[in-house]
């Protein structure tokens, strides 16, 4: 099928190697734009396996501290305090420190 198409658009005229480099620059251009959104989206699937933290935990990322409300494929979102929402790319919490607050006391912490 390929074939055909490049054998028709030689019969227009059409330079198959100019053609060929045209399409190399767009697939590079394309590639290197969407790179950023294939790194968050390799990450989300990282968190949504993993569970490392879950929606309602209180995390802290950067200096942004804040209950989990959503975690998507590229971002995940904290609601602050003070009532901020901050939408984090989940490359950034794969590649940064996450301080997770925990509600559960340290092992044999007993209250008498």
């Amino acid at each position: 099928m390929i074939g055909v198409i490049l054998g028709a658009l030689a019969a227009l005229g059409v330079h198959i190697a100019a053609l060929a480099t045209v399409v190399g620059a767009l697939g590079l251009a394309l590639s290197l734009s969407l790179q950023d959104t294939a790194k968050n989206l390799v990450a989300g699937l990282y968190l949504l396996a993993e569970h490392p933290f879950h929606v309602g935990d209180q995390i802290t990322v950067r200096t942004f501290t804040g209950r989990v409300e959503i975690i998507d494929m590229r971002t995940t979102t904290l609601r602050t305090e003070d009532g901020q929402q901050v939408i984090v790319p989940n490359t950034i919490i794969m590649s940064e420190v996450i301080v997770k607050q925990s509600d559960e006391e340290p092992a044999g912490t007993q209250h008498g």
